[in-house]
């Protein structure tokens, strides 16, 4: 098992709109994925996602992105809906079945 922990600050694990360098979601989903794919032996039919309070919303998002990839999606206490947020909220009806226990 790997488990790897990302710190996004306060970005809610998306794409900042407001500032185009702080592309989060790109950078978990791509990057990172990426660089633990090289560096361990992972197998990647059998990957999950989950995240605690702001994360746990990231985990949902960005499982929402790509339903395919993650076998499980987890949400700890997460921040599901916060107002005033300039986000993209998620739509739940392109969501994986087994993700909409919301």
């Amino acid at each position: 098992m790997i488990i790897v922990m990302p710190d996004a600050g306060n970005s809610f694990y998306v794409n900042s709109i407001s500032n185009p360098s702080q592309k989060y979601a790109d950078y978990i989903l791509e990057d990172l994925s990426d660089y633990v794919e090289k560096k361990y032996s992972v197998d990647t039919a059998r990957q999950g996602i989950a995240g605690l309070s702001m994360g746990g919303y990231g985990a949902f998002y960005l499982a929402s992105l790509q339903p395919e990839r993650f076998l499980l999606a987890a949400s700890l206490s997460g921040a599901i809906a916060v107002p005033g947020r300039n986000y993209e909220p998620i739509d739940s009806s392109e969501m994986n079945p087994l993700i909409k226990i919301l």
